[in-house]
């Protein structure tokens, strides 16, 4: 888990290659691997951001793939198993 000066310094980060991309920043925040601390959360929304996280684990992370289509391929079969 990150601490709270490296929370906000990767979502600045975030925020300016988005912003530079799409001309938007983001308002929505995924913490790394769904974890964050409750400063780091306060911290967060503070900034202005809206924390999300998933409500259902592929296991993806299982995998090692050298084929970025393959972690894509996982997502969509264990998608597939468990809401058919």
């Amino acid at each position: 888990t990150l601490t709270v000066p490296n929370v906000l310094l990767q979502l600045e980060l975030a925020d300016n290659a988005i912003a530079g991309v799409v001309c938007q920043r983001p308002r929505l925040a995924r913490p790394p691997y769904g974890s964050l601390t409750r400063e780091g959360y306060e911290a967060v929304e503070a900034a202005g951001y809206q924390v999300v996280n998933w409500n259902f684990d592929t296991f993806d992370w299982q995998h090692a793939a050298a084929n970025p289509g393959e972690i894509v391929r996982l997502v969509d079969a264990a998608t597939n198993a468990s809401f058919p």
